[in-house]
């Protein structure tokens, strides 16, 4: 099926100053639908609020503003209501920025941490920053960091509100994400230990695990996988992909991690392994670990663009995607628990090891697929491509598919850019993803407005984020998407808009500055956090 969407219509914004008293006519003002002007997109942090194109489907999400880091590499954002600031967390500078937006329209840099003065002043190897949590209840921010050697465990260091080192931690190998338990109790890090230097002889690969801080005592705690070896064939069995000839234990690398409402249990996302491990808080094991299937895109509704060229062709294919999550959430709806996934897809790319091919699929020649053979747990008769180009809803308990976005992230992207379809996060050329994970969804969050319960999910090559009401799961529908990007100028990373969405934070309204509920995204490859504001 052939897809050439018209260009969206477009309107200017008015500039506006945000006071909560005038919080309904603003409101209605604000609403962005079409392009603004791309010039003077997003200067240093102390320069007055930029410029940039926003261009929102429905007009559900508006943008506020973007704040520049100066640099690339923000990853991760978490919002603080005690103080109105935001916390983003950038690899590249090895800092922490801490932002106020009391004034959501006006982001303002209060301090920049730098992580590595810190690890030097400490008496640990400092690498890269990967991720940043707050506890509200303690009034302290964690920091998960690499050691700079993949080999070697990292660290949680543990700061106040204002970014003050207040103690540090040894978690496992390269911890990729740091969450605190709803209560407050715990500090957990995902540590991926991903084999860095390929499989090859002498390689080192690295167990994966998660590391839990009891903030109480200080009791610390890293849980692997090895429970797990001598229950290889029941993983595979349970559609859990493994490397074969790996043990589970150095196979198995944790990804991110969502933790329910009462803090009881947590979900660990194995991006490579497309799998879903269960850990239990009250005893410190890993309880299940169920694998996720794959998406048949011969299927109506779930159409997929592979083809390059100039045209932009979503149709179905006889190949099926494996989902591969990166970023998870999970939410409490009517007494279910329920699990959210972006499914990214991942690659093994290690030094001279790929699990990836290219093969034709009909008209083009070089679409990236899995090699098969390299995964324990996958037909060799079928073809298989790195993620679903969707975000996917389960059924905790059972894991249970409720819902599956299937090819809308495509259509809609290629209705508003039809001139840029499936572009890449360094190139506004179109169709540029389309043999290789699309718009490539990154990370999923949940936020309550009213009576409805929304997920916002974040494309990282074409950037944007995407709305749906997820109220009922089962009958989740598509609500608004809007993209901060410049498409109409020569690409510029410093100039082109908000590139490469990463971490989302979702506000609720009763503890945003301004009274609305508010959506935060870290933009890794543009180094900005967009402010983006949810109307009713």
């Amino acid at each position: 099926m052939l897809i050439l969407g018209p260009s969206s219509e477009t309107q200017t914004d008015k500039e506006i100053t945000v006071k909560r008293t005038l919080t309904a006519c603003i409101a209605m003002m604000a609403i962005t639908i079409g392009l603004i002007a791309c010039a003077g997109a997003r200067p240093a942090p102390e320069a007055p609020p930029p410029r940039v194109t926003a261009q929102s489907d429905t007009g559900r999400l508006i943008h506020l503003a973007s704040y520049d880091t100066g640099a690339e590499g923000a990853e991760i954002v978490v919002f603080n209501p005690v103080n109105q600031n935001f916390y983003v967390v950038s690899d590249y500078l090895q800092a922490i920025d801490i932002v106020n937006i009391s004034n959501p329209r006006n982001p303002t840099l209060v301090r920049r941490i730098d992580i590595a003065a810190i690890g030097q002043a400490r008496g640990f190897d400092a690498g890269d920053a990967t991720s940043v949590a707050i506890n509200v209840q303690r009034e302290i921010i964690a920091v998960a960091i690499q050691h700079p050697d993949f080999t070697q465990n990292g660290f949680i260091v543990i700061m106040d509100f204002d970014g003050n080192y207040l103690r540090h931690y040894r978690s496992g190998v390269q911890p990729d994400m740091i969450v605190f338990t709803p209560n407050g109790e715990y500090v957990l890090t995902a540590n991926e230990g991903e084999p860095r230097d390929g499989f090859g002889p002498g390689a080192v690969d690295p167990e994966g695990s998660i590391t839990l801080v009891r903030l109480a005592d200080s009791y610390v705690r890293t849980v692997g996988f090895h429970a797990w070896d001598n229950r290889r064939s029941e993983l595979v069995a349970n559609g859990v992909l493994l490397k074969p000839g790996v043990p589970p234990s150095r196979d198995l690398e944790p990804e991110y991690i969502a933790v329910t409402e009462d803090s009881r249990l947590a979900f660990v996302s194995l991006q490579e392994n497309n799998a879903i491990a269960v850990f239990d808080m009250a005893t410190y094991e890993f309880v299940s670990i169920r694998g996720l299937g794959v998406v048949d895109h011969s299927l109506p509704g779930n159409e997929i663009a592979l083809h390059t060229g100039s045209q932009i062709t979503i149709q179905n294919e006889n190949v099926f995607g494996v989902f591969m999550p990166d970023g998870i959430a999970t939410i409490n709806i009517n007494g279910v628990q329920y699990i959210l996934t972006a499914n990214e897809g991942d690659a093994r790319e290690w030094g001279d090891f790929e699990d990836t091919h290219r093969i034709p699929i009909g008209n083009t020649p070089n679409v990236e697929a899995i090699i098969s053979e390299y995964k324990d747990g996958l037909d060799n008769n079928r073809t298989y491509l790195l993620g679903s180009r969707s975000f996917s809803i389960f059924r905790a308990d059972t894991m249970e598919l409720v819902f599956d976005s299937g090819s809308e992230f495509e259509r809609v992207t290629a209705r508003m850019f039809p001139n840029n379809f499936n572009a890449n996060h360094s190139s506004n050329a179109i169709n540029n993803r389309s043999n290789r994970k699309g718009p490539e969804p990154e990370d999923v969050q949940t936020i309550r407005v009213g009576d409805r319960i929304y997920a916002i999910i974040g494309l990282e090559r074409i950037g944007g984020v995407f709305m749906y009401d997820i109220t009922n799961p089962s009958e989740a529908f598509y609500v608004d998407y809007i993209n901060i990007r410049c498409f109409d100028s020569p690409f510029n990373i410093r100039t082109s808009g908000d590139l490469g969405a990463e971490g989302l934070t979702t506000i609720p309204a009763e503890l945003s500055p301004n009274g609305r509920p508010l959506v935060l995204v870290a933009n890794e490859v543009s180094g900005t956090v967009t402010i983006l504001e949810i109307t009713q």
